[in-house]
């Protein structure tokens, strides 16, 4: 009776484990292969005591979105992890409306520069939608590079 009863125990507790390992897997699985976004790793730098990371990318929802380029900070051991719609949100701390190049700047462990090419898009908007300054202690300052197209006579 007792060996009936540890062995119902045991497929009780295998039945179990499996269901939880599978719930475990469709939360954390499912918002990396369906997002109808995507988001490309331009590039990055660590901070020179190496505890945080910025990281550069473009993001893009297709046809009907525009293209972003956008800043992400995090610490150095956790991760970028995407919404439901593939987009990464989580420590973004700079945002431009268009596909531009970015500089990431450390000058030293708390503070950050951002370098970002001005969209080439003249309509007299800055298309730079965020500019954080601070974030988990690190100061951040930006400087807009100049546009190839403002140094030509029109």
């Amino acid at each position: 009776m007792k060996k009936l009863l540890s062995r119902r125990r045991i497929q009780w507790l295998g039945a179990s484990a499996l269901i939880l390992a599978s719930l475990y897997a469709l939360i954390t699985l499912t918002p990396w292969s369906i997002g109808m976004c995507g988001e490309e790793s331009v590039s990055e730098a660590y901070s020179p005591d190496g505890k945080y990371l910025a990281k550069v990318f473009v993001g893009s929802c297709g046809a009907t979105d525009g293209v972003v380029t956008h800043v992400n900070l995090r610490s150095r051991w956790s991760y970028f992890n995407p919404t439901f719609l593939g987009r990464i949100q989580e420590g973004q701390v700079f945002g431009n409306g268009c596909l531009s190049r970015i500089d990431l700047v450390w000058s030293d462990s708390s503070n950050l520069e951002i370098q970002y090419l001005r969209c080439a898009i003249n309509d007299g908007r800055d298309h730079a939608f965020m500019k954080m300054k601070t974030w988990k202690g690190i100061n951040i300052t930006y400087r807009e590079l100049p546009n190839e197209n403002d140094s030509k006579p029109h």
